[in-house]
């Protein structure tokens, strides 16, 4: 499987069996729990600069899944031991990986946040649906 960004090309890998934070130092990554289908990358990495790169309205493309357009791109960062965003929504990482990969979205690309030199800082989610145009 391949995820194709940009006219970018990248190579889809599983992670390991019962290991759900394993994340591959380059490439993507496919995301064992999600519900859909969930794709990991570094933020450090090309394809996790791809995935920061998006916006709403973007086309994604999955091999053999088929095309997807970029809905909402939400951030995350780490407020003692939760999650938090702009709105003032406070997560736990259970809870935040629920409404990230449970199934609303059937595609979400998941990258971190740098800030001030913490390359872990947060999290930036991409949330993308079946794309409905005209060209499939």
């Amino acid at each position: 499987m391949y995820l194709i960004l940009f006219l970018l090309i990248f190579t889809i890998t599983p992670q390991p069996p019962g290991d759900p934070y394993y994340v591959a130092p380059a490439g993507v990554t496919q995301f064992q729990q999600a519900v859909g289908i969930g794709l990991l990358a570094h933020n450090t990495t090309p394809e996790g600069r791809a995935f920061a790169a998006l916006k709403p309205g973007d086309i994604v493309t999955v091999t053999t899944k088929g095309k997807f357009q970029v809905v909402a791109v939400e951030r995350w960062y780490i407020c003692t031991n939760l999650y938090c965003n702009s709105q003032g929504e406070r997560l736990t990482e259970a809870e935040l990986s629920v409404r990230m990969y449970g199934g609303e979205y059937p595609l979400v690309l998941q990258t971190c946040i740098e800030h001030g030199g913490d390359y872990s800082w947060g999290r930036l989610f991409v949330l993308a649906e079946r794309y409905k145009g005209l060209f499939r």
